[in-house]
């Protein structure tokens, strides 16, 4: 490979790293996928560096991160109790919150179910709260879940680059 290729691929799997970490906290980005994408670059560029079983892992948790991301909210929102309009609510605030960095995309996603849930309940607040903090809950379970995969995959597909 040459010297203008292998600077290419390494500053693509950095963005890509980058990017993919910044996708686990803003709803509209892909952040693992990214990051997943970056490791697959790099076991075809330096295949001695990535095995296939490391590949196949990684594919795996990365799907897992997908699925708990769409299933997690609702399911722990419905297991609360609360309704379509807190989940909706939820998922609104994440979008308005990315505006308003940093605070506002841990706590606008939470603002955002607890005002879905009060119209849902014509304002029963105890029952707002409850849901709006299990979907705050979730929120924090899901992102920290793909940090922590978004971390590994980053080690080693820019560990494989060197």
């Amino acid at each position: 490979m040459s010297t203008a290729m292998f600077i290419l691929v390494v500053t693509l799997v950095i963005v890509l790293n980058i990017v993919g970490y910044i996708g686990s906290f803003a709803p509209a980005i892909p952040g693992t996928p990214l990051c997943l994408l970056s490791l697959i670059i790099t076991y075809f560029c330096f295949p001695q560096n990535v095995s296939l079983t490391l590949l196949i892992t990684m594919i795996f948790l990365c799907l897992l991160t997908i699925i708990m991301d769409y299933l997690a909210p609702t399911i722990v929102t419905k297991l609360g109790g609360g309704s379509n309009y807190a989940i909706a609510g939820s998922t609104l605030g994440s979008f308005i919150g990315l505006f308003f960095p940093p605070l506002g995309i841990i706590w606008v996603p939470f603002v955002g179910a607890l005002i879905g849930e009060l119209i849902a309940n014509y304002g029963k607040v105890g029952k707002a709260f409850k849901v709006a903090f299990l979907s705050f809950l979730s929120f924090i379970l899901t992102t920290g879940f793909k940090l922590i995969i978004c971390t590994i995959i980053s080690f080693y597909s820019i560990k494989a680059c060197f």
